[in-house]
């Protein structure tokens, strides 16, 4: 193998080294940027949850506070915004269970949180009839004997359980996101001085050559001339033939 052909190996085996690096890389931040994505989501999700049970307590003290006043006052208007608490609140338990659809501690608590709520639901909607059709004093003689705060208990305490789960979800995950992160810091660190080794590196590799061709070359020049002054003066005939018989040089 000629110097030129070792020369084509070596700087052709620089390049790949560069690709399979850039690659290798390339491979790397793309399972970090999945990550990265899947951490995000997971952060959002936990966020959105805890934004759920928010709305949920809100709605129950709601549901809670109009059900007392129409069977105060009898004001229908309390009922309807009644109604329309409740009809907000099992959109936020529909969407929380969707949420915690993998998390199977929270699905055991959700599906305590919806028997609480259907109980409550129930004695609501008990009390609000009785004050309908046998007035006040009825109403308030039901409420006295039912399980309110029993039930207003197991409610709340179930919602502070999830929301305990939930918090220490999401601190774990935005703890993990910033470690995600870090690494898609260091990692594009690294291959930003990965190409800028390899490219240095083949640099100097390619220039050397360059310096040793071009010293073979002057040196192939000053032992042409020499030969040629030789010939030159030379006294006689001097002829060089080649090992296939070619006449080279003759003076």
């Amino acid at each position: 193998m000629d110097k030129f052909s070792k020369f084509e190996t070596k700087v052709l085996v620089a390049f790949a080294a560069a690709v399979l690096v850039v690659v290798g890389l390339a491979v790397k931040a793309g399972k970090v940027s999945i990550d990265s994505a899947t951490v995000a989501l997971q952060v959002s999700r936990a966020e959105e949850v805890l934004y759920e049970l928010a709305k949920v307590r809100g709605d129950t003290l709601l549901i809670e506070l109009s059900t007392q006043s129409y069977r105060i006052s009898g004001d229908t208007t309390q009922v309807a915004e009644r109604d329309k608490a409740i009809a907000e609140r099992e959109a936020s338990l529909r969407q929380i269970n969707a949420l915690i659809s993998d998390d199977a501690p929270q699905q055991e608590r959700w599906t305590q949180l919806r028997q609480a709520v259907d109980r409550r639901i129930a004695i609501a909607r008990r009390s609000v009839l009785l004050r309908k059709t046998k007035g006040v004093e009825a109403a308030s003689a039901y409420i006295a004997t039912a399980p309110l705060r029993e039930t207003r208990e197991r409610l709340f305490r179930i919602l502070r359980e999830m929301e305990v789960h939930e918090r220490r979800l999401l601190d774990d995950r935005r703890a993990e996101r910033s470690r995600v992160r870090n690494i898609e810091l260091v990692t594009d660190w690294l291959a930003a001085l990965a190409l800028v080794a390899l490219l240095t590196a083949t640099y100097f590799f390619i220039r050397r050559q360059l310096r040793t061709t071009e010293a073979s070359r002057r040196a192939l020049e000053v032992a042409n001339a020499r030969i040629a002054a030789i010939l030159d003066t030379a006294a006689e005939g001097i002829i060089t033939i080649n090992e296939r018989g070619i006449v080279e040089t003759i003076n």
